[in-house]
């Protein structure tokens, strides 16, 4: 069962924004909504195995330990971001408050946001963070590995091929159909044998220097064809360039129709043909 402590909160939210006991209190419904994320995440049975009693001021000596820290740094942040719309930091007659030298005043709704935004950044990196770890797990649950499987742009740092300073979920959902567009393109230049290849080291931890490179060059084929930018030729074929130059690395793009398709050659009549083909 996970244990949230004044002192977890005090190492993980914003300077200023520690909950006094009362309040902490009132925290313990959200704090048990952004549990039940990560348990639909990752499982009930997996969830439970990991070290949640263990405090955040403890170093963390295995994968186990790390894992269970971005747990509790996740449901933290998670947990106020969600409740700060209904909570009074500090109960006052004009609502939501900030104390500054014994004296309260109400906070902006801008500064509130602020917070809030900058709460969704933290518990959105601790997300990427746990993926990160639980990725090399063998016995993460199937629906978490298709996370991987799915496409290479699975963790938010990606996005910034898109020229986005710090990413988000919500960078995510409106580049995702353009993602989608841009990866059939990159399948139909690998093989989708090839691509489900990649992904699948990915969702395994198991990716060699030479697939990282593929994957990067694949995204910037993605970023290309979605910005309909002049470099989609290029990085396409410096793509199909650097398969070719490790054929041992990537067997399911040299046996596919896609490098068939590429390196056909058409009939060339010779002079001992009995006829001539004209086309």
């Amino acid at each position: 069962m996970i244990t949230i402590t004044k002192e977890d909160f005090e190492a993980v939210c914003p300077s200023g924004t520690t909950p006094d006991d009362s309040l902490l209190e009132q925290l313990r419904v959200a704090i048990a909504d952004a549990h039940a994320d990560i348990i639909r995440l990752l499982s009930v049975d997996f969830t439970e195995a990991l070290p949640l009693e263990a405090a955040l001021s403890e170093d963390a000596t295995d994968d186990d330990m790390k894992m269970a820290q971005a747990v509790k740094k996740y449901v933290i942040c998670k947990a106020y971001h969600e409740a700060v719309p209904q909570l009074d930091l500090v109960q006052t007659s004009t609502g939501f408050g900030v104390v500054s030298n014994q004296n309260v005043a109400p906070a902006s709704a801008d500064r509130v946001e602020r917070l809030r935004r900058q709460l969704c950044k933290l518990y959105e990196g601790y997300l990427m963070d746990l993926l990160e770890l639980a990725r090399h797990r063998e016995d993460i649950p199937e629906h978490t590995r298709g996370i991987f499987s799915e496409s290479l742009f699975w963790h938010l740092k990606y996005f910034k091929l898109f020229g986005i300073a710090e990413p988000t979920l919500a960078d995510r959902a409106k580049y995702w159909e353009a993602i989608y567009a841009g990866e059939y393109v990159v399948k139909h230049i690998i093989s989708p044998e090839q691509f489900k290849a990649l992904t699948g080291a990915v969702a395994y931890g198991r990716e060699t220097e030479t697939q990282i490179v593929a994957m990067r060059m694949c995204r910037n084929v993605v970023v290309a064809y979605a910005g309909k930018s002049d470099m989609q030729i290029f990085h396409r074929n410096a793509l199909i360039q650097y398969l070719e130059e490790h054929p041992e690395d990537f067997p399911e793009y040299m046996g596919s129709s896609a490098y068939k398709a590429i390196h056909f050659t058409p009939y060339r009549n010779e002079k001992s043909d009995t006829c001539f083909f004209f086309g």
